[in-house]
């Protein structure tokens, strides 16, 4: 499901700023994306040894889309 919502994001995106390059989108959507819920850290107990999780973009994603804000930001920016 994440793919279509995805796919449908850049779309929406490209059919409004079509000059945008692939990695331009994509570092547009990672930098909007919504991060709220996400803990910054999580210690787990293995064996009587604690083990500290930090998360981060490689780990747990970027965040929810946030399209709106995407396209917002395209607007401030003034790109054609």
């Amino acid at each position: 499901m994440a793919a279509a919502v995805v796919s449908g994001a850049v779309a929406d995106i490209l059919q409004g700023y079509p000059n945008l390059a692939p990695e331009q989108v994509k570092a547009l959507l990672m930098v909007n994306a919504n991060r709220a819920c996400f803990p910054a850290s999580r210690s787990v107990i293995a064996n009587g040894v604690t083990y500290l999780a930090n998360y981060d973009v490689f780990t747990v994603g970027a965040g929810y889309i946030d399209l709106q804000a995407a396209l917002d930001y395209l607007s401030a920016a003034g790109q054609e």
